[in-house]
Order: structure tokens, then sequence, then C-alpha cells
């Protein structure tokens, strides 16, 4: 992975169009939603919503809802041509830094298995199930 090259950042109301193409491109993994409610998600959240960008271009995005003792993640997705490269392992220690460390929760489609992977990875535990989705922590 290019160290240089890469840019991690909060986003902002700019944002908003690029990660709506993102989060289209990550479906079935994720489920894209209308651009305006992304636009609010960054403009309420903006101290947790992130970018990860190559120059210029954004290459995923991350959206993290503050909980009163922890965030959830609420949508973390990386272009498919930068995934299973490094870029998204990288995102999320930058992302978990930023915000001191918290306790974060998840929820992972059973059916996406590789996002299972990818969470236990970092130290995501199952603490339990929601219909069809893992509900993830890490503390």
């Amino acid at each position: 992975m290019p160290q240089k090259s890469i840019r991690f950042r909060r986003a902002n109301f700019l944002d908003t169009v690029a990660i709506k193409k993102i989060a289209d491109k990550s479906a079935p993994y994720i489920t894209p939603l209308p651009l305006i409610v992304y636009a609010l998600l960054i403009l309420l959240f903006h101290h947790s919503s992130f970018v990860v960008c190559i120059g210029k271009r954004q290459i995923g995005f991350a959206i993290l809802i503050p909980m009163l003792t922890s965030y959830g993640w609420f949508q973390i997705a990386i272009k498919p041509e930068y995934r299973r490269k490094g870029f998204g392992t990288a995102f999320f220690k930058r992302i978990y830094s930023e915000l001191n460390r918290p306790k974060l929760k998840a929820l992972v489609k059973k059916a996406n298995k590789s996002s299972l992977k990818w969470h236990k990875k970092l130290g995501f535990n199952i603490i339990g199930e929601i219909f069809n989705y893992w509900l993830l922590e890490l503390k």
C-alpha cells in the first residue's frame, strides 16, 4: 500500500456524492442510502465521519454514530478495486486512534463472511445476533 499518497480526513458536505457512489458500489454488503441521508449524516456526525483518499480521490468512507458509552459503526466501505490491499485496515486504525480508542459496536450481515473475518482480525467479538446480522463489539 503506497503510504505517501494516502490521506485520511474528516468527511465534509462536499464528499456526499463520492460517499454515495462508494456505497452504491459496495452493495449488497452495505445498504446504500439516498444521497440526502448521507448529507444529513455527515452534517450531524461530522466529528465521526471520515474519508480515505488517494490524492484528491475518495476511495472509502466511514460513518460512526455516537452512542451513550460507545460508537456504532454505521457504514464503512472501500471501493472494490482497493479492497484486500490494506486500505480498510489502515483506515480503521486511523479512525480508532482519532476517536481515542472508544468502545465500538457493529452490525455485520451474516452472509458477509469477508466482513466478519475482517472485523474479527481487528479484534471485534460476536456478542449477539439481530435478525440476519451479527452484533459485534470491540472494547
